[in-house]
């Protein structure tokens, strides 16, 4: 049976997720990006690498869009990161 998880993603993106993980969502949980996924924590882990890129950059046809994260800066606006997966 399948479980709703929390998993901290790490500076490089990196994160280990049990096989057959269905990502939900990606956001700010107290100001740190977490993932949220459904998995069957009976499942053996596989390594997911998520791809952070910033308005205007170049995104290959081969990423799949998950979520964009807006931090909210002190001064000079806002920051967007656009997170992908890769297919």
């Amino acid at each position: 049976m399948n479980q709703i998880e929390r998993y901290p993603l790490p500076g490089d993106g990196e994160v280990y997720l049990p096989a057959g993980a269905r990502i939900m969502k990606l956001d700010l949980y107290h100001g740190k990006v977490n993932v949220w996924a459904s998995v069957d924590p009976d499942q053996p882990l596989k390594r997911v690498v998520f791809f952070k890129f910033r308005t205007g950059d170049p995104v290959s046809d081969a990423m799949v869009y998950i979520n964009s994260v807006i931090y909210h800066e002190m001064e000079g606006g806002e920051i967007v990161d656009h997170y992908f997966l890769s297919v």
